[in-house]
């Protein structure tokens, strides 16, 4: 049994995230743009686990790509194509966090998405500490290119090849 310790609410120090963390809320989204409009497209649906010793953290987290919805159903469908969610179903995000100063954590790792993997670059995360519960936001940028994956176009023109991905998590102890 992980020993938890107990904290008072607020910024999150490393004495206070040690232990094992279950998702149980969360809120995914992605972002891309072009140069004639942009598109947002939300989940809810990402499950993940995080395990902390002192200031190191190590997670997963994944979600169904066909949980996200942007609004319009054959934006929806192009990028679900796009990234063969028939053959590769989730998005998956692993790495290491490491507690750097109360409420911010550093945070590297992996991103899977449509059978390839490519590094994280090192980003920063909101790190708050309630009676019973973790709140963990951040965003981090995503190289569509990098990912082997052909920007979609509209009218010709391609989307920017750098989506940005937006986590909101709360977690639990489990």
């Amino acid at each position: 049994v992980a020993a938890q310790t107990l904290a008072v609410p607020g910024a999150a120090g490393a004495q206070d995230v040690q232990g094992t963390w279950v998702v149980r809320s969360a809120s995914l989204r992605y972002e891309v743009s072009h140069p004639l409009h942009g598109a947002v497209a939300h989940s809810a649906s990402a499950q993940g686990r995080v395990d902390c010793n002192a200031a190191e953290c190590r997670f997963t987290l994944s979600a169904p790509v066909a949980s996200f919805t942007s609004g319009n159903d054959d934006r929806d469908a192009a990028m679900r194509a796009l990234v063969q969610a028939v053959r590769f179903p989730a998005a998956q995000v692993q790495g290491q966090a490491r507690i750097v100063e109360p409420g911010q954590a550093t945070v590297q790792g992996t991103v899977t998405l449509a059978g390839q993997t490519v590094a994280l670059p090192p980003v920063r995360f909101h790190v708050e500490r309630g009676w019973w519960r973790l709140r963990v936001e951040g965003s981090f940028p995503l190289s569509l290119s990098a990912l082997k994956l052909p920007p979609p176009a509209l009218l010709g023109i391609p989307i920017d090849d750098t989506v940005w991905i937006y986590v909101q998590l709360e977690l639990s102890s489990g």
